[in-house]
């Protein structure tokens, strides 16, 4: 098992995170497919190595985004859903990280939610 002095841990925009509680809270954390769910913090990996952490305090929405992809095969055209756990804060995107797995998604929330009494899922058209 890694040790928390040997974690990296980065805010979406890319800055490193230098906190040894949050390293601490990642290894602490529970895991639903590509993420992790902390006390402190949602921590992800968005199709690389690096590992991305986002306070539970600056989400308060979380949804579900369906994205279908037309690929062609040798029978045919044919549609793969992939999913994406999108969390907002503020009124903005702060994450939308991918997985092909539905359920890891509903996972995430369901611990999210747990963990953030206040949080509002689904998704909800910004305003005009």
């Amino acid at each position: 098992m890694a040790e928390a002095k040997n974690i990296r841990l980065y805010a979406p925009d890319g800055a490193r995170i230098e906190d040894a509680s949050l390293a601490a809270d990642y290894l602490a954390a529970e895991k639903a497919g590509p993420f992790r769910v902390g006390r402190r913090a949602l921590y992800y990996r968005d199709g690389g190595l690096r590992r991305y952490c986002i306070p539970l305090e600056q989400i308060d929405h979380a949804f579900t985004r369906v994205v279908a992809c037309a690929t062609h095969c040798c029978c045919g055209k044919m549609d793969l859903n992939t999913f994406r756990l999108v969390v907002c804060g503020g009124g903005r995107e702060l994450a939308a990280v991918y997985t092909e797995t539905e359920s890891y998604v509903d996972e995430a929330q369901r611990l999210l939610k747990e963990r953030i009494p206040g949080l509002k899922l689904g998704y909800t058209p910004p305003a005009q």
